[in-house]
């Protein structure tokens, strides 16, 4: 029995010994960390510093804005200027060209024509419709050629090139007749229309060819007839 007990003694000894002493301690304590948020602030405070920092965030969004809008002003206002000094030199550098388009024989002005305008190499500078018989252009000085594209209702094209200049600060006047179109004509568009005033003086000239060539005609078969009569009583007397 007693060497039962000194094996059991034996054997709880060496357990013991060999548990580390580590195991049997206290866990050390962890070390605390002074944070912020262990503060105790009042909340008055707390209130008070987040007034001031919305306050300075919003002043300093205003000045930002402030400085990009000091910074857009100057390119707004130069843009304008710029666009206002070219302009005003192409209208030093540049001249008129008015253009007026007659009904022949009348001297009616007509509307509806349309005029393109070429730069001497081929480039279109322009192109303008008539009204009541004129319409202007500017233009930079220049040697330019004039095309009609569109004739007024009932009146041909002029197919020729109307070559002009244009000088700087002058008036350049480019005159265009148009024929009546008898081809594509409406005879109502020939005869005047109420109120307008009728073509006088193409109507007297036309009357008077006429005339005139009436008389010569009746003079010519009077003349042919008193040679016949004289031609019969010479071989009649003789």
């Amino acid at each position: 029995m007693k060497q039962i007990k000194t094996i059991f003694t034996t054997v709880c000894l060496f357990l013991l010994l060999s548990v580390p002493m580590t195991a049997w301690a206290a866990p050390e304590p962890e070390p605390v960390t002074w944070t912020e948020t262990m503060e105790s602030k009042p909340a008055d405070v707390e209130a008070g510093e987040e007034t001031e920092n919305a306050v300075y965030e919003r002043g300093a969004e205003t000045k930002q804005e402030a400085e990009a809008d000091q910074e857009a002003k100057p390119k707004q206002e130069t843009e304008p200027k710029k666009e206002e000094a070219k302009s005003q030199a192409a209208q030093r550098d540049s001249g008129t060209l008015r253009i007026q388009n007659a009904a022949a024989g009348t001297g009616e002005r007509l509307s509806g024509a349309v005029f393109a305008v070429y730069e001497k190499d081929g480039a279109k500078a322009g192109e303008v419709t008539l009204q009541e018989g004129t319409a202007s252009l500017s233009l930079p000085a220049g040697d330019y050629y004039l095309k009609q594209r569109k004739a007024p209702s009932g009146y041909g094209v002029e197919p020729a090139r109307i070559v002009f200049a244009i000088s700087k600060g002058e008036i350049t006047l480019a005159e265009v007749t148009s024929e009546i179109d008898l081809t594509n004509v409406n005879p109502q568009d020939i005869i005047p229309k109420t109120g307008q005033t009728p073509p006088v003086r193409a109507y007297a000239l036309s009357i008077l060819c006429f005339a005139a060539a009436l008389l010569c005609a009746v003079k010519l078969h009077r003349m042919d007839g008193g040679n016949r009569k004289k031609g019969g009583a010479r071989s009649w007397q003789s």
